[in-house]
Order: structure tokens, then sequence, then C-alpha cells
């Protein structure tokens, strides 16, 4: 049987198999490389989600508001917390993010890239 390649998109909400010190784990992210990034390199570029979020305090941290809509299983945000990784480590789509989320985690990647000016 021939496995079907999804095209991702930038913003979509992913699995991936995260590296930890310890173990791997699964977990969410948010595709964050362009359309053209993506078509034309073997990874992507994902910044990671966690549940934590009263730890999400950082200027780069987003607070999403729209968790449930991006098919995620509770309130979550966004970490400028970023990795490159092969596209056969993405397990598959878990959602997409809202246009104001997809706004708040561009404007954060940004920021923590010095893309914009940070007071």
């Amino acid at each position: 049987m021939k496995k079907t390649e999804v095209n991702f998109e930038p913003g979509d909400v992913v699995l991936f198999s995260f590296p930890g010190i310890k173990q791997t784990n699964v977990r969410p992210a948010v595709i964050v490389s362009s359309r053209t990034y993506n078509r034309v390199r073997p990874d992507m570029i994902l910044g990671l989600v966690t549940s934590q979020i009263g730890s999400a305090v950082t200027p780069t941290d987003h607070v999403l508001k729209d968790w449930s809509q991006a098919q995620l299983t509770r309130p979550s945000a966004f970490r400028a917390f970023f990795v490159t990784v092969p596209k056969v480590e993405i397990r598959f789509r878990v959602g997409k993010l809202t246009d104001r989320d997809w706004r708040g985690v561009q404007d954060k990647t940004k920021l923590a890239f010095g893309f914009m000016r940070d007071n």
C-alpha cells in the first residue's frame, strides 16, 4: 500500500516525535516554515505547543485563544522553541490554527528571530 503524502501548511498543528533527554515524546507543534520552504526542503520548521499555559509568560510565548478549534485537547500555548525535523518525523496533522492565533504565532516568531523590534 502506497503512503499518501500530506501537504502540510504553515499554521497546521501536527504531532511529531520530539527527542528528549531521557526518551522520545510525541508532541504537538505548529508548522512555521513557509510553503516555499516546505515545497523544496526535506524538513520543516516547527514551534512547540505546550499545555503548561501557566508558564507561557515570556514575550515570545502565545497563549492560544482558539485551542479547541485547532483540535487540541486542552488549553495550550505556542512556545518559540523551534526545531527542524524531517517530514517523515511528522506523525499527522491534528488541526489548524485560527487566523487570529496564527497572527499571534507569526508575531512571536518574528520577535524571537529579531525580525520585529522588541522594547
